[in-house]
């Protein structure tokens, strides 16, 4: 064999030898060793792929270098590219219900067009010129069960969704490489290229006044097709306090025929991974849904029924006043600041209970004046008599679709 097992080529004649003990060169001879040639050339590996290997590399503490990132379970991953996946603190999700599945304030809506409003817990969604509307919808794909539909109108000049990030969770990525990676389905009719922006607020959590730091068209979107957009970059040294991730869709959707579902948002520090356009991100992190829901708590504290008698964690003691109760109601977790209001589905919704009446409709519920980040003082109005002042009271919704909200924590 002309490779000696060890990778060493050894030809089969000496030209020079032969000269010398007067060998005639042959046709046979010529073709000998030309075919050698060709068996070792045959197990040398082409550059361009044509080469299948057929046995282990043994590279000899040598690296591959210069290597793009796996995109099939069959490739080999980059140290950047599980970098990205396994690293954890500030190398986690930074979007908080990036799933869609937290729905505090329902599955749908409509946003009237200059004004601003949140949807789906986290996320807010702007119209320009024309009401849209929204709604929860199915998954566009693992790993993520949920999606936000939003749905166009006529005059529509400007849509956009984004979420903003406080500012002790976005001072992980301040200066840091960070890729935000996004999952969209297009149903409007042509192509679009969405433009992602970027800004920091200029005062920690204050956005009064922002920074853009980026604003870069991502990745086309076929119509009928979904679609991963990401794009990496460096995050602003002034992130710390506090970042906006808007994902833009001009004014594509000015119809009601029109609409787009986003899904599977991410962003986290990202290093070794090239600046631009990425069109393999590392795999999106969806948090646990009972975390999910704790996290989003911080922002909107919000009591859901289960139930036509459905306690709602709450202790408290009627007031001089027989017909109204002051009962303070503890959250979850602590909320970013101190609530300042208070919306429930439906004052007929409720209930107080004491420890004799067990039972009083609720007329009116207002917010009181004892509030902190970690529980609110409610004045609840009954519409029957029968309480004596004194006594324990509690809350508890009466129809199944009883909800409790307190405002003022969000962003």
């Amino acid at each position: 064999m002309p490779f000696n097992g060890s990778g060493l080529f050894t030809r089969v004649y000496n030209w020079t030898v032969d000269a010398g003990s007067a060998i005639p060169i042959t046709a046979s001879r010529v073709d000998t060793e030309d075919n050698g040639f060709a068996t070792g050339l045959s197990n040398c590996i082409c550059k361009d792929g044509q080469t299948t290997i057929t046995a282990n590399l043994p590279m000899n503490g040598f690296t591959h270098t210069g290597v793009g990132n796996a995109t099939a379970t069959n490739q080999y991953a980059s140290y950047g590219q599980l970098l990205n996946s396994i690293t954890p603190g500030g190398f986690t999700n930074k979007i908080r219900n990036n799933s869609f599945l937290v729905s505090s304030r329902g599955t749908s809506g409509t946003i009237t067009a200059g004004s601003p409003a949140y949807t789906l817990d986290g996320w807010m969604l702007f119209a320009g010129s024309a009401n849209i509307t929204w709604s929860q919808s199915g998954t566009l794909g693992y790993p993520a069960l949920k999606s936000l539909s939003i749905t166009g109108n006529t005059g529509v000049t400007n849509t956009q969704l984004y979420q903003r990030i406080e500012s002790i969770v976005a001072g992980y990525v301040d200066g840091q490489q960070i890729t935000f990676q996004a999952s969209i389905t297009n149903n409007t009719g042509a192509t679009i290229t969405p433009t992602l922006i970027v800004s920091h607020a200029n005062a920690s959590d204050n956005w009064g006044a922002t920074t853009t730091d980026l604003s870069v068209s991502l990745q086309s979107i076929a119509n009928g097709a979904t679609a991963k957009v990401a794009y990496t970059y460096t995050a602003a040294s002034n992130s710390y306090f506090g970042l906006q991730f808007i994902l833009d869709f001009g004014a594509i959707l000015n119809s009601v025929a029109k609409s787009v579902s986003v899904s599977n948002v991410d962003v986290r520090v990202t290093p070794g991974i090239t600046t631009g356009l990425n069109n393999s991100p590392s795999p999106v992190e969806i948090i646990d849904i009972t975390a999910e829901k704790l996290r989003c708590a911080r922002y909107l504290p919000a009591f859901a029924s289960t139930g036509t008698d459905s306690p709602i964690p709450s202790i408290g003691i009627t007031s001089a006043t027989a017909t109204i109760n002051n009962i303070l109601i503890p959250f979850p977790v602590p909320t970013r600041v101190a609530v300042t209001g208070v919306t429930v589905s439906a004052a007929s919704h409720l209930n107080t209970t004491d420890s004799v009446v067990y039972s009083l409709a609720v007329s009116a519920v207002v917010i009181g004046t004892s509030l902190s980040n970690t529980q609110a003082l409610i004045a609840v109005t009954q519409s029957g008599v029968g309480t004596t002042i004194g006594r324990g009271a509690t809350l508890k919704f009466n129809n199944a679709s009883g909800l409790m909200i307190f405002t003022g924590a969000e962003l």
